[in-house]
Protein backbone atom coordinates (compact mmCIF):
# COMPACT_ATOMS: atom_id res chain seq x y z
CA UNK A 1 0.00 0.00 0.00
CA UNK A 2 1.29 3.46 -0.89
CA UNK A 3 1.69 6.11 1.75
CA UNK A 4 2.69 9.78 1.98
CA UNK A 5 5.12 10.86 -0.73
CA UNK A 6 4.70 7.62 -2.66
CA UNK A 7 0.94 8.19 -2.92
CA UNK A 8 1.45 11.82 -3.97
CA UNK A 9 3.99 10.75 -6.64
CA UNK A 10 1.70 7.98 -7.94
CA UNK A 11 -1.26 10.35 -8.14
CA UNK A 12 0.80 13.06 -9.87
CA UNK A 13 2.18 10.52 -12.37
CA UNK A 14 -1.29 9.18 -13.23
CA UNK A 15 -2.68 12.69 -13.78
CA UNK A 16 0.31 13.73 -15.89
CA UNK A 17 0.27 10.49 -17.90
CA UNK A 18 -3.43 10.91 -18.59
CA UNK A 19 -2.92 14.51 -19.72
CA UNK A 20 -0.10 13.49 -22.03
CA UNK A 21 -2.14 10.62 -23.46
CA UNK A 22 0.32 7.99 -22.25
CA UNK A 23 -2.42 6.00 -20.54
CA UNK A 24 -5.71 5.13 -22.26
CA UNK A 25 -8.65 7.05 -20.90
CA UNK A 26 -10.56 5.32 -18.19
CA UNK A 27 -14.26 5.04 -18.74
CA UNK A 28 -15.41 8.59 -19.05
CA UNK A 29 -18.96 7.38 -19.33
CA UNK A 30 -21.05 4.55 -18.09
CA UNK A 31 -20.76 1.43 -20.19
CA UNK A 32 -17.67 2.29 -22.26
CA UNK A 33 -13.94 2.86 -22.03
CA UNK A 34 -11.32 4.22 -24.38
CA UNK A 35 -8.56 1.77 -25.29
CA UNK A 36 -6.50 4.07 -27.48
CA UNK A 37 -6.52 5.99 -30.68
CA UNK A 38 -4.57 7.68 -33.41
CA UNK A 39 -5.08 11.41 -33.98
CA UNK A 40 -8.81 12.09 -34.25
CA UNK A 41 -9.60 8.36 -34.48
CA UNK A 42 -10.61 6.76 -31.17
CA UNK A 43 -10.92 3.09 -30.18
CA UNK A 44 -13.61 2.24 -27.62
CA UNK A 45 -14.87 -0.91 -25.93
CA UNK A 46 -18.56 -0.91 -25.04
CA UNK A 47 -19.60 -3.24 -22.24
CA UNK A 48 -21.71 -6.19 -23.37
CA UNK A 49 -24.58 -5.03 -21.14
CA UNK A 50 -24.67 -1.71 -23.05
CA UNK A 51 -24.13 -3.15 -26.54
CA UNK A 52 -27.63 -2.20 -27.74
CA UNK A 53 -27.75 1.20 -26.04
CA UNK A 54 -27.03 3.90 -28.66
CA UNK A 55 -26.84 6.52 -25.88
CA UNK A 56 -23.63 4.83 -24.65
CA UNK A 57 -22.05 5.06 -28.10
CA UNK A 58 -23.06 8.71 -28.44
CA UNK A 59 -21.74 9.49 -24.94
CA UNK A 60 -18.32 8.14 -25.91
CA UNK A 61 -18.31 10.18 -29.15
CA UNK A 62 -19.37 13.36 -27.35
CA UNK A 63 -16.69 12.86 -24.71
CA UNK A 64 -13.82 11.91 -27.02
CA UNK A 65 -14.43 14.09 -30.09
CA UNK A 66 -13.18 17.66 -29.99
CA UNK A 67 -15.74 20.28 -31.03
CA UNK A 68 -15.66 21.37 -34.69
CA UNK A 69 -13.07 18.68 -35.59
CA UNK A 70 -13.29 15.67 -37.86
CA UNK A 71 -13.65 12.62 -35.65
CA UNK A 72 -14.03 8.86 -35.98
CA UNK A 73 -14.88 6.61 -33.05
CA UNK A 74 -14.69 2.86 -33.60
CA UNK A 75 -16.43 0.56 -31.11
CA UNK A 76 -15.96 -3.06 -30.12
CA UNK A 77 -17.84 -5.20 -27.61
CA UNK A 78 -14.89 -7.57 -27.07
CA UNK A 79 -11.74 -5.94 -25.70
CA UNK A 80 -9.59 -8.79 -27.04
CA UNK A 81 -10.54 -7.75 -30.59
CA UNK A 82 -10.39 -3.98 -30.12
CA UNK A 83 -7.76 -2.06 -32.06
CA UNK A 84 -4.98 -0.09 -30.44
CA UNK A 85 -3.45 1.20 -33.68
CA UNK A 86 -4.05 1.49 -37.41
CA UNK A 87 -4.48 -0.23 -39.75
CA UNK A 88 -7.11 -2.62 -38.45
CA UNK A 89 -6.59 -6.33 -38.93
CA UNK A 90 -9.27 -8.25 -40.84
CA UNK A 91 -10.52 -9.71 -37.55
CA UNK A 92 -10.72 -6.26 -35.92
CA UNK A 93 -12.61 -4.82 -38.89
CA UNK A 94 -15.05 -7.74 -38.94
CA UNK A 95 -15.71 -7.51 -35.19
CA UNK A 96 -16.36 -3.74 -35.21
CA UNK A 97 -19.68 -3.22 -33.40
CA UNK A 98 -20.28 0.38 -34.48
CA UNK A 99 -18.63 3.49 -35.89
CA UNK A 100 -19.30 7.18 -35.34
CA UNK A 101 -18.06 9.76 -37.84
CA UNK A 102 -18.22 13.53 -37.81
CA UNK A 103 -17.29 15.86 -40.64
CA UNK A 104 -17.43 19.54 -39.70
CA UNK A 105 -17.01 20.44 -43.40
CA UNK A 106 -20.35 18.88 -44.31
CA UNK A 107 -21.94 19.12 -40.85
CA UNK A 108 -22.65 15.38 -40.91
CA UNK A 109 -22.56 13.17 -37.83
CA UNK A 110 -23.38 9.52 -38.22
CA UNK A 111 -23.52 6.53 -35.90
CA UNK A 112 -23.67 3.19 -37.71
CA UNK A 113 -24.26 -0.03 -35.75
CA UNK A 114 -23.42 -3.51 -37.07
CA UNK A 115 -26.11 -4.75 -39.49
CA UNK A 116 -28.47 -7.37 -38.11
CA UNK A 117 -30.46 -8.03 -41.25
CA UNK A 118 -33.11 -6.14 -43.18
CA UNK A 119 -31.66 -2.64 -42.76
CA UNK A 120 -31.52 -0.41 -45.84
CA UNK A 121 -28.14 -0.17 -47.55
CA UNK A 122 -25.89 2.46 -45.95
CA UNK A 123 -27.78 2.55 -42.65
CA UNK A 124 -25.51 0.08 -40.84
CA UNK A 125 -22.04 -1.51 -40.88
CA UNK A 126 -21.87 -4.65 -43.02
Amino acid sequence: MLEGREMKFATTFMVLAGCLGILPLASAGSGWRSVGGVGDRHFVVVDAAAADNTAVYRDAATTLCKPARTCVVMYWNDERLAASEMPLSTEQAQSLAAQFTRSPTTGNERLLLRCRGGEPSGSCLK
